[in-house]
């Protein structure tokens, strides 16, 4: 999936970027240490960062993480987690 994005903004993409990778490992293992809360609060933080760097599958997928937290439903959270790691495996950015 690739995201248009400012050329002027292309330093903090990559970063962001980074961080969204650096994510798949912490939300896994809050997942084995059933860690409700922090997966609630890593969801809410990963779902308002992506949504204003425009990438909004990241943002939904995310936000389905923090519900699901909410729920404390630890079903949908694994499948939640599985699909952000395979959406942020296939994001891509061109600049405009």
């Amino acid at each position: 999936m690739k995201v248009m994005i400012d050329a002027d903004i292309e330093d903090l993409v990559i970063r962001f970027l980074e961080k969204r990778r650096e994510d798949c490992d912490l939300l896994k293992s809050l997942y084995e240490a059933k860690d409700i809360e922090s997966l609630k609060s890593v969801g809410h933080r990963i779902s308002g960062t992506s949504a204003s760097y425009g990438f909004e599958a990241i943002a939904v997928v995310a936000r389905g993480i923090e519900t699901a937290a909410e729920g404390n439903n630890l079903e949908a959270i694994k499948v939640l987690i599985d699909k952000y790691v395979e959406i942020v495996e296939k994001t891509s950015y061109e600049c405009r």
